[in-house]
């Protein structure tokens, strides 16, 4: 029996966060069982999955004094996940867009059209050589919002934010890089996500470019009535334990007329809108090597578990960089020996302090094959897995305190499953028995 209830829970609870498709999964695993348990009593969180079995044993001898006497027999089994502490980072570099003013649009007109804010709303003006007024081209400006390479990494950054998010034992923080003054501008830190009613923690980012700003962006997707995937994404409802805003939120976003952050609606805000408004760094290259120092910063500074009524004494430590090109640093793109030594500097002192304090960090290169780099990709690809395989070989890193990992793909559908699969084996079970 009690080997039934803990097989039970270990199945089921591959299936969360999502709730009822892990309860219907232990149903279904118990049903195989049904001759030798009375009664069954299942419990699901978004974290753990409990089981109950009762089966009446039959005592032989209790015929000797009149009487069938069937004690209950009951095992308990529950299974809770390691809880996590993670950074999710969306790249917005300028190779994430095409350049302005006059370079040509990404992907198919009809397929990407210009968003009705720039066509009829907001059009977009620049003086060219001659000191004539030239209307930008609408498509253009709306690529540096959404386009076939950006788009899709913003929606693996918000998928992925919502999946690590969901476990509510979890403290997921989210940044944009570059940043506007640091190496990444933060949406929230590492910390639980707020109950649902309560007000938001998520920050807007202002990031005024030369031509597109982040606002901008945000009309867009809040006032689009003719391109579905111009809109702010919709919260997946097979979901159910993400953060949902209280009521009375204002009707808009951004101000008409001004185009500027509506400030009464930041309580309201969720992660996936600040992630959405994000407009590509035009110019602006990353310092990767920077990013990821800062990135062992805030990590390393998420609050203790005690809080968390966890069964663990430690936290995974999980970075995930969605970027849309090899590292850099330096002011140089990967191989090159200076942006290599700068990477190896980073990683080894972060392997290392890994292993000095016995904890487990995995860090997630996501790389997306798209129009602006898929001429120029070649091998390094591969090269970059082997240098992040060679980091990990490296130092007193022997229990596996240290992981990075590349996940390179052309689709954000194989981007975001290959990256999801991974934090869910990730997530190591604890199981109590009784």
């Amino acid at each position: 029996m009690q080997n039934i209830a803990d097989q039970a829970v270990l199945y089921s609870y591959r299936y969360l966060p999502f709730t009822e498709a892990a309860r219907a999964a232990a149903e279904n695993y118990l049903q195989q069982y049904q001759d030798i348990i009375d009664q069954r009593e299942i419990t699901v969180s978004s974290d753990t999955i409990g089981i109950k079995l009762t089966k009446n044993a039959f005592l032989p001898f209790s015929t000797l004094f009149g009487a069938d006497i069937e004690p209950p027999v009951v095992v308990y089994a529950k299974t809770q996940g390691t809880p996590i502490d993670a950074y999710v980072l969306l790249d917005a570099s300028t190779y994430l867009a095409p350049s302005l003013p006059n370079s040509t649009p990404w992907g198919d007109s009809l397929e990407w059209p210009s968003a009705d804010f720039f066509r009829n709303t907001y059009p977009i003006y620049y003086l060219d050589g001659a000191g004539n007024r030239v209307l930008l081209d609408p498509r253009l400006a709306t690529e540096q919002c959404f386009n076939p390479a950006f788009s899709p990494l913003k929606r693996a950054v918000i998928e992925i934010y919502q999946y690590l998010s969901s476990f509510r034992m979890n403290s997921v923080g989210t940044a944009v890089y570059p940043g506007s003054g640091s190496y990444f501008d933060i949406v929230r830190e590492v910390m639980p996500a707020p109950e649902s009613g309560q007000a938001s923690d998520a920050q807007f980012i202002q990031y005024d470019g030369m031509f597109v700003r982040n606002e901008l962006c945000a009309a867009a997707a809040e006032r689009e009535v003719n391109t579905d995937k111009y809109l702010f994404p919709t919260p997946p409802a097979s979901i159910g334990h993400l953060w949902t805003p209280p009521a009375g939120a204002p009707a808009n976003l951004i101000t008409p007329g001004s185009w500027t952050f509506n400030d009464a609606y930041l309580p309201y805000l969720d992660v996936s809108q600040v992630i959405w408004s994000q407009a590509v760094r035009a110019g602006h290259l990353p310092d990767t090597a920077a990013v990821i120092n800062e990135l062992y910063v805030r990590l390393f500074s998420a609050e203790e578990l005690a809080s968390r009524g966890t069964l663990f004494n430690r936290a995974l430590k999980v970075g995930v960089i969605a970027a849309g090109d090899l590292p850099w640093a330096g002011g140089e793109r990967f191989p090159a020996a200076n942006a290599v030594n700068l990477l190896n500097q980073v990683l080894t002192f972060f392997r290392n302090t890994a292993v000095q304090k016995e904890t487990y960090v995995i860090l997630y290169y996501l790389l997306l094959r798209h129009p602006g780099n898929q001429n120029s990709l070649g091998s390094y690809p591969q090269q970059l897995e082997q240098f992040f395989s060679q980091i990990e070989q490296g130092g007193q890193n022997s229990d596996g305190f240290f992981k990075v990992k590349l996940i390179y793909a052309s689709s954000v559908e194989e981007l975001t499953a290959q990256a999801i699969s991974l934090l869910a084996l990730a997530k190591r079970n604890a199981m109590v028995a009784k």
